[in-house]
């Protein structure tokens, strides 16, 4: 294997030319340090200010509050298709009324967002939800309660409310499942 031979290096010839660079260099910057104009003591301090010349920063923007729903308040049923239920976010004010029959089987809350946003639409604020829910609950076990036979026999009537039929459905399918005559709840 040939090894390569370099002829030796001159490393005082390379320190020279390096230094003789950086003294250029440091020449050429005293030059254009000298053609800028002097700055005085408030042009600094606006340029500190306002260091990009775009006027001055705005100033920033509290961060919004997010939006708390609250936790489902107290629920009574006053009469059919009638609820009273608590104010989600403050327990102390007046609870308002549901009427889960009412805008054609809508329902209605007395709640400020229903009148705003829900009256008439077909929407449902949180209070209506929480009713229509409740409804279907209290449906549920009683469906759940009945002899298999009445169930199947209120299964089949047409004249039923859509949230008595789906929990006559459901429990007829707990039924089925467990095949014992009794529905596990």
């Amino acid at each position: 294997m040939k090894t390569a031979v370099y002829p030796p290096v001159d490393e005082s010839a390379i320190l020279a030319a390096d230094d003789a660079m950086w003294d250029q260099f440091a020449a050429q910057r005293k030059a254009s340090a000298a053609a800028l104009p002097a700055l005085d003591d408030a042009t600094l301090a606006a340029m500190d200010a306002d260091p990009f010349g775009d006027g001055p920063l705005p100033k920033p923007k509290k961060a919004k509050k997010a939006y708390d729903p609250g936790t489902a308040g107290a629920i009574t049923r006053i009469g059919p298709g009638l609820y009273v239920v608590s104010s989600w976010r403050n327990p102390q004010a007046a609870p308002y009324q549901v009427n889960l029959g009412a805008y054609e089987g809508h329902g209605s809350c007395t709640c400020p967002d229903f009148e705003k946003r829900h009256k008439g639409n077909g929407t449902a604020c949180k209070h209506l939800t929480q009713a229509k829910e409740e409804a279907s609950r209290v449906c549920l076990i009683k469906a759940l309660s009945l002899p298999l036979e009445r169930l199947e026999a209120q299964a089949q009537r047409e004249d039923l409310r859509p949230e008595i039929h789906a929990a006559v459905e459901k429990a007829l399918r707990v039924r089925v499942v467990t095949q014992r005559g009794y529905a596990r709840v």
